[in-house]
């Protein structure tokens, strides 16, 4: 297909996640549609302030994180995509519209991909290129881990880092693999290690299929080997030059929450059968510890995966290398030590099952396989007529969903919110000029979450994130400042303190 033809087909992949996504938020009467916004949970009490932080240019120290310490850690976990800076050119008491229009951008981009892969795949791009992308856009995943705007850079850079290895596996070098790992850890290094785990499995998977023969006659390195070797190398350099981002912020958490201790896995097994819910549309369960996955990415998706695999034009070696991908990445929401391999290594607090975009994107990458023998058959009328009715389908899944976090946890008040910063952002101000430009700290009585220091740029106290030093969050409760779990505040502040 000539590059001009698939252009058409690569806008429609990133316009129409976009244009339906912003229409469910307009549906919740997010502003400007109406006075509600994305904020709550953890979008309320950390990321919006430290997208709004961003502004002042902090990275490695801040003296608004906790009497001043390290910030990279906060930094890099939180806001070093690449796609944060655009926020930028928010002012930040409009910073709930900005994060609400970067989540249907980066839904859009997680189409995008996909469409560039779907056509690397299947050479075409036409209306089944769009049906799928949409579904891998729109997940269940999408919409109800939105609040945790971080983690979409991984469903954006996880087409995109096979087709690398693709390339890889095809001996075309290993540079595009190495420079599509080295912006998804710059960008989301948490999710990057999960995406290098299902790496791993799509190299056995690709083996299992037969599109790496794992002999070939007459070479001395075994090609599953090399492919192997190759990814291993490109993730190792992808590390080495990410180093000063993620090095420092891995460290700091061993002097927080990697130390602390925290809740485990109450048993062998995570889930019981309302599990088998999550395949069909509109399910909401929770975003606390008991979630269940999120991974449904519309009926089609789910039928045409089940057909798949009685699809005898299908060689059976693919569609058993397709059910082991599948049935390990759903025996590892089962069992928590699969699980807790995924979390590296650790109890996720709320939002559980983080990798569970890795099952969307199986089931719709198995669904497009067998699409492939199926739509063919069908009439050229009803392939648009399953494209309107899979987008419906998804728009009002996310609906449904982005409504249940409203039910559960409420979203915030734009009208409030822009109150609130309108007048600490004065009252801030004020401070810094009776301060005479001398250095000085400044605490809040008043708060709506736990890290206005940063939001405004004031050297102060309080604080609330996963990077927390827990030996700073000690200090200040044994001074009597309020202090629980990761968060601390000025709360507790005496006229001794204030002077210290």
């Amino acid at each position: 297909m000539r590059a001009e033809r698939r252009a058409p087909a690569h806008i429609a992949a990133f316009l129409l996640p976009t244009a339906l996504l912003l229409a469910v938020y307009a549906a919740m009467g997010m502003w400007p549609f109406g006075d509600k916004t994305i904020l709550t949970s953890d979008m309320a009490d950390q990321y919006v302030e430290f997208f709004c932080a961003l502004k002042n240019g902090d990275v490695y120290f801040s003296w608004s994180k906790a009497l001043g310490s390290s910030y990279i850690g906060v930094f890099s976990y939180y806001v070093s995509s690449p796609l944060s800076f655009l926020t930028l050119l928010a002012p930040n008491e409009y910073m709930p519209a900005a994060l609400m229009l970067l989540c249907c951008l980066k839904s859009g981009l997680i189409g995008l991909a996909f469409s560039f892969f779907y056509r690397r795949r299947f050479g075409r791009a036409g209306t089944a290129c769009l049906l799928f992308s949409l579904c891998y856009a729109l997940s269940s995943y999408v919409a109800a881990y939105s609040l945790c705007i971080m983690w979409l850079d991984g469903l954006i850079w996880l087409p995109l880092i096979l087709l690398a290895l693709d390339r890889t596996i095809e001996r075309r070098g290993a540079g595009y693999l190495t420079l599509a790992l080295t912006v998804c850890f710059l960008s989301t290094w948490y999710i990057s290690y999960m995406i290098g785990g299902f790496c791993l499995l799509w190299l056995l998977f690709s083996a299992a299929r037969g599109d790496i023969p794992w002999r070939a006659a007459g070479d001395t390195r075994l090609p599953f080997l090399r492919a192997l070797g190759a990814l291993v190398g490109s993730a190792a350099l992808a590390l080495m030059l990410t180093s000063p981002v993620w090095l420092p912020s891995f460290l700091a958490m061993f002097s927080g929450k990697l130390s602390d201790a925290t809740a485990d896995y109450p048993s062998l097994v995570n889930l019981d059968f309302s599990f088998f819910r999550q395949f069909l549309p509109g399910q909401y369960s929770s975003i606390t510890s008991a979630a269940l996955p999120y991974f449904f990415s519309g009926t089609v998706v789910m039928l045409l995966a089940a057909a798949f695999f009685f699809l005898r034009a299908v060689p059976l070696k693919k569609r058993l290398a397709s059910a082991a991908l599948i049935a390990l990445l759903t025996a590892s929401m089962w069992l928590s030590p699969l699980d807790r391999v995924w979390h590296l290594f650790k109890y996720p607090n709320w939002f559980p099952f983080r990798y569970a975009f890795l099952l969307s994107f199986a089931l719709v990458y198995t669904a497009a396989e067998g699409a492939q023998h199926i739509f063919p058959r069908l009439p050229r009328l009803l392939r648009p007529a399953l494209l309107a009715l899979t987008a419906a389908e998804l728009a009002l899944n996310g609906f449904v969903i982005l409504r249940g976090v409203d039910s559960q946890f409420h979203y915030e008040s734009f009208s409030a919110y822009r109150a609130y910063y309108s007048a600490n952002e004065t009252l801030v101000d004020a401070a810094r000029r009776d301060s005479g430009g001398a250095f000085c700290r400044i605490g809040a009585t008043s708060d709506r979450g736990f890290n206005s220091p940063l939001s405004f740029g004031y050297p102060g106290i309080t604080h609330y994130s996963s990077v927390y030093d827990k030996d700073v969050n000690a200090a200040l409760k044994s001074l009597g400042f309020a202090q629980s779990w990761m968060w601390t505040a000025y709360y507790g502040s005496t006229p001794a303190t204030d002077a210290l």
